[in-house]
């Protein structure tokens, strides 16, 4: 019994100690350095775009994630130029798509997220975050523009450009290299 338990604790011991990772504390400031920049940057601008309550609403939350994508892992292949402005395009199509034809609801937001998952297979726009893009029309129930189609190019589509813009700048001054050229066959 003594021999099970302990077989039991080793392997939740092995799911909840957080993995080891080599990061220097350099490339942990400049990720969240650039997090921020990436962010307020595409805030301010669709700030601008749309003054008032509306442009604080128009950051898309899903660019929180690809943030994390940019600018923490930009060596990624999901964090690369094409994956994230696609990714998250196609996603936001997916669950525009999903409320035109099953409203807002559990098989909506299924539906949505499965189509924007094959959706960025078919076009090799893998990007994780764009889950979270794809359930924004479905959880959208007070009638915005989320659940629109024209939704997934502004603001989506415009904030995942700006955040790529601001990747593109800030790695080359930080030294970091991105976008990362692509290997043989992806």
């Amino acid at each position: 019994m003594a021999v099970e338990e302990a077989g039991v604790s080793e392997r939740l011991d092995r799911l909840f100690t957080p993995t080891p990772v080599a990061v220097a504390w350099r490339d942990r400031f400049v990720a969240t350095l650039g997090a921020f920049a990436g962010i307020l940057l595409t805030a301010l601008i669709c700030t601008w775009l749309m003054p008032g309550r509306e442009g604080a609403m128009v950051l898309v939350a899903s660019m929180g994630s690809s943030s994390v994508l940019l600018f923490a892992v930009p060596e990624s292949p999901f964090g690369q130029p094409w994956q994230v402005i696609g990714g998250n395009i196609v996603s936001a199509l997916s669950g525009a798509a999903a409320v035109q034809l099953f409203g807002h609801g559990p098989l909506a937001a299924a539906t949505a997220v499965s189509l924007g998952v094959f959706g960025m297979a078919v076009l090799r726009c893998m990007h994780p975050p764009g889950g979270g893009a794809s359930l924004l029309p479905v959880l959208d129930t007070h009638g915005s523009a989320a659940a629109t189609f024209g939704f997934a190019l502004f603001p989506v589509g415009f904030n995942a450009v700006v955040l790529v813009l601001v990747a593109i700048l800030f790695h080359r001054f930080s030294g970091r290299a991105y976008p990362h050229p692509r290997g043989r066959g992806q």
